[in-house]
């Protein structure tokens, strides 16, 4: 869905961008499609630690993406969206590293026990 409205989004501030270069903008689009058809089919609750360090790949994939669209973009509200896309991003990692910290510290609590 966002990577819909995504392509929606630059046809109304940019159409100029799809006549100048059909082929390019064809290929941008079914990559993405694919990117985040794939990112789809790889988020399992249970996956593999394979797929799922595969849809996480994925997940960041997407967001550099984002960002990068963002922040060249000539509409100067999408670059404040890429400053919140990098922010939420670092929020995503804190939280993560939290978790890794207090699970290693229980998992050394019980090896101690």
């Amino acid at each position: 869905m966002v990577h819909y409205m995504s392509v929606i989004a630059v046809l109304h501030f940019d159409p100029a961008h799809f006549s100048h270069h059909p082929v390019k903008a064809g290929l941008i689009i079914i990559n993405g499609f694919l990117i985040v058809l794939i990112t789809g089919l790889t988020a399992r609750p249970q996956a593999s630690p394979t797929v799922a360090g595969i849809h996480t790949s994925l997940l960041y994939l997407i967001s550099f993406i984002f960002f990068a669209a963002l922040l060249r973009d000539r509409f100067k509200p999408f670059r404040a969206a890429a400053v919140m896309l990098v922010l939420a991003l670092i929020l995503r990692l804190i939280v993560r590293m939290k978790s890794y910290r207090s699970e290693a510290k229980s998992a050394s609590e019980v090896v101690t026990a």
